[in-house]
Formats: C-alpha cells, sequence, structure tokens
C-alpha cells in the first residue's frame, strides 16, 4: 500500500506546472485504452527498485575505488563516512574521547533525531512508522515523548 501511495504521489508531481495543452497531449496518447492505476504503480515501483540498485551499485563501486570500503559493511551511511574518516583523514591515535562520569551521563541524555520502526507481522506483512516529522514537536510539548520508558530483556514484541 505505501508503494502505491508513493507513485500516486510522484504521478500528482509529474502533472505539477505542465500547462493543459500538455496534460491533453499526454492523456490522448491513453485514448480508447484502457489505464490501469494499479499495473502504473507497479510498474513504476519495479523502475523505481531497479534505479534504486544501479544507483547502490555505482555508489559501491566509487567507493571501493576511491577508499577500498565495500558500503555492505557499513549498516548506515553515518557508519559509513564516520569509518571513512577515521581510516583516511585522522591522524592515529589522534582522538579526543570524553571518559568517566561526563562521558556516561552525555550517553545516557543521547537519544538521536530520527526514528524508524519496522513490525513484522505473522501473516508475512511489515509496517513502517516514520515518526521523524513529529520528533521536534513532541520533544517540544511532551515531557517523555515515548511514555514511560520499560526495561525488557528478550522479544519486544511479547511486551
Amino acid at each position: 500500500m505505501i508503494l502505491i501511495i508513493r507513485a500516486f504521489v510522484q504521478i500528482l508531481i509529474f502533472f505539477d506546472g505542465i500547462s493543459f495543452d500538455e496534460y491533453n497531449i499526454y492523456k490522448n496518447q491513453y485514448t480508447n485504452k484502457i489505464w490501469n492505476f494499479k499495473k502504473e504503480a507497479i510498474k513504476y515501483c519495479e523502475l523505481d527498485c531497479i534505479s534504486l540498485h544501479q544507483i547502490l551499485s555505482k555508489f559501491n563501486t566509487l567507493i571501493f575505488n576511491q577508499f577500498k570500503l565495500n558500503i555492505n559493511n557499513y549498516p548506515t551511511l553515518p557508519s559509513l563516512s564516520f569509518n571513512l574518516f577515521r581510516t583516511h583523514y585522522i591522524k592515529e591515535n589522534n582522538v579526543h574521547m570524553l571518559h568517566g562520569e561526563i562521558a556516561n551521563n552525555i550517553r545516557k541524555g543521547y537519544t538521536g533525531g530520527a526514528v524508524d520502526m519496522y513490525t513484522p507481522t505473522p501473516i508475512g506483512k511489515i509496517y513502517g512508522y516514520d515518526v521523524n516529522g513529529l520528533y521536534a514537536y513532541v520533544m517540544a510539548n511532551f515531557k517523555y515523548p515515548i511514555g514511560n520508558p520499560t526495561y525488557f530483556e528478550g522479544d519486544i514484541t511479547k511486551i
């Protein structure tokens, strides 16, 4: 469903700013043809995946050729960037680090800025929640934006 919505948004963006005559020329290509939104959305999603794969492959090649790093070894772009910085641009043993109580207090207070959550279900669906857009609002208006924190061990879906 998310991919279909994304395709629909891209279609709306495609038609933004074109003249009525340009729209009619495009529309007339489909005269006496059945335009199937599902088929077009699937086609868009497939092409989107192909182009993303091509971009990632090219990016991996560029990073490997330039820095001898394989992007598959880093789960995020910041972790790749930090490793690249550490291995190619910083003098050895020249990283200033905080230690002790100050470092512990800072680490306890750091929560990051983006939150993505993926919840798989037993029937094979995955629901994705991206609440980055609400982060600033929630932090400004609520004491504990996640509710009361709860410590857990094991499978969080059982809580």
